[in-house]
């Protein structure tokens, strides 16, 4: 890590994005956990990332449940979200 302050690093910061980059966000994130090559200490905080944009998606109406839910069963089927 660059920076050991772990003060720094916990900072929170404020994004405004739209749906459609939310989406691709989610979207690149989700292959990326599929790749082997992809595993480690921040996978677990990767997913989490991935989680919260998924619901940010269905809250907002660009998906609906049923279509994340469809997209994690084949994220798991692919041993997505770090395996």
């Amino acid at each position: 890590m660059p920076h050991s302050d772990e003060a720094v690093w916990m900072q929170r910061i404020t994004l405004e994005l739209n749906l459609l980059t939310i989406m691709a966000i989610h979207g690149n994130l989700c292959l990326a956990l599929r790749h082997p090559d992809n595993r480690g200490p921040s996978t677990h905080l990767v997913a989490a990332v991935v989680r919260q944009l998924g619901e940010i998606l269905v809250t907002r109406g660009a998906l609906t449940a049923a279509e994340l839910a469809e997209v994690y069963a084949v994220e798991a089927k692919a041993d997505g979200f770090g395996g």
